[in-house]
């Protein structure tokens, strides 16, 4: 848990980053740093600025044991946790009026298996 709590902590730094409140230092510098005092062994990062990628890089390895590099499009293992992002995006689109609770999955997820049809967003937010 310690661990995930962590990684929740970079996306803040890298915005701070980004803006310029990191006095001169560089992002591959502060980047490197965070993770050898963190103790992270990887991370991939994208750093946008008005709607423009500026920078996107992997530091450290995504595969210690095999020594594998990690680069921008690194697809890291992160278990549940993006399920409580993925609910709120959802959420908010509910709230924009763009989708409904009621609605049927398959509406959204083209070539379902009609085994799906009864399937509604609400059930799979609520795991149900």
């Amino acid at each position: 848990m310690r661990r995930q709590r962590r990684l929740l902590f970079l996306p803040l730094a890298l915005i701070l980053v980004a803006v310029g409140s990191v006095h001169g230092q560089d992002i591959d510098d502060f980047v490197k740093s965070w993770m050898e005092q963190q103790h992270v062994p990887a991370v991939a990062i994208a750093v946008v600025k008005d709607g423009a990628l500026i920078k996107a890089e992997g530091y450290g390895l995504a595969d210690v044991e095999n020594r594998v590099p990690a680069r921008p499009d690194t697809v890291f293992k992160i278990g549940s946790l993006s399920k409580q992002f993925i609910a709120a995006g959802i959420m908010l689109l509910v709230q924009d009026g763009r989708i409904g609770l009621k609605d049927k999955a398959a509406t959204y997820i083209p070539g379902a298996p009609p085994a799906w049809n009864e399937i509604t967003i609400r059930h799979l937010l609520t795991h149900t």
